[in-house]
């Protein structure tokens, strides 16, 4: 049975768009965090990088997690270029910095320890600042851009999938190693 977080998340992130790859990434997403055994609790291994995401998540965290009080994102071209700034920061090396990025590449055995993160302060919090965004949106190419940023969500989602179960389950050591934090692949820059 899923947390009452996460079904109060799912209603709330279905209703944001009824755009297939936006349903489809909301679909993932509790599909991951069944794997990884909704985490829960503080600490490095449940959180994504603070360091150059939007500010609004500070914001929104502060006030409590409300899910129904979407905070000022301003223009969404700025927030589109903060919020791609901060996911390419969480990617591994090889998907490169310019948008949109590599899908091919990386090892099998990807190490996707930036993003593989379960729980409230985990990959939630992509799909949140995603779902701002969309209500944001009011031009054409505004919603392609959206839309782009949803794609490889929805693709960084499915890697991480196939690495948390490429032994089997999510629950093994390799897995809990990737949700503990730790990793053999070099840590983004923090220039970038």
């Amino acid at each position: 049975m899923w947390p009452q977080w996460i079904r109060d998340d799912h209603s709330h992130l279905l209703k944001v768009s009824e755009d297939d790859e936006w349903l489809l990434a909301v679909g993932k997403w509790t599909v991951l965090e069944a794997a990884l055994g909704f985490p829960s609790g503080p600490g490095k291994k449940h959180q994504l990088a603070a360091s150059g995401r939007p500010s609004q998540v500070s914001q929104w965290i502060g006030r409590g997690r409300d899910l129904s009080k979407t905070p000022d994102i301003g223009k969404p071209a700025e927030f589109a270029t903060v919020w791609r700034k901060w996911w390419v920061r969480l990617q591994p090396d090889w998907r490169g910095e310019k948008w949109p990025l590599a899908r091919a590449g990386g090892a099998p055995s990807e190490d996707w320890v930036e993003t593989l993160k379960g729980g409230r302060n985990g990959f939630e919090v992509i799909l949140v600042t995603l779902s701002w965004w969309a209500g944001a949106v009011k031009t054409d190419k505004q919603r392609n851009e959206w839309e782009s940023a949803v794609e490889d969500v929805a693709w960084v989602l499915e890697q991480m999938l196939v690495y948390a179960r490429s032994d089997g389950t999510a629950g093994t050591k390799r897995a809990a190693t990737v949700e503990a934090g730790t990793s053999s692949t070099q840590k983004r820059s923090s220039k970038r």
